[in-house]
C-alpha cells in the first residue's frame, strides 16, 4: 500500500510540476500508477515495456493473438 501511494504522489507532483489537473484524466493516472507499479511487482502488472507483436495481425492464428494480449485483459 505504501508503494501504490507513493507513485500516486509522484504522479500528482508531477501533474502539478507540468501545470495539468491531477484527476482530469483517470485513465493516463491508471496507465501511469500501472506502469511504475510493474517496476516492483512485474509479474502482478506485467513488464514495464510493451513490445510490439512479431506479427501483423491478420497474420497471426488465434493462439499467437492471445499470446500478445496483455494478462489482465483476462481478470476478472
Amino acid at each position: 500500500m505504501e508503494i501504490l501511494l507513493k507513485y500516486i504522489k509522484e504522479f500528482r507532483t508531477k501533474c502539478e510540476f507540468n501545470g495539468v489537473e491531477f484527476e482530469a484524466d483517470l485513465s493516463k493516472i491508471h496507465t501511469e500508477i500501472r506502469r511504475c507499479m510493474a517496476v516492483d511487482f512485474p509479474e502482478d502488472f506485467g513488464p514495464e515495456i510493451v513490445q510490439e507483436p512479431g506479427k501483423e495481425l491478420q497474420d497471426m492464428n488465434s493462439e499467437e493473438y492471445f499470446a500478445c494480449l496483455p494478462f489482465w485483459l483476462f481478470c476478472t
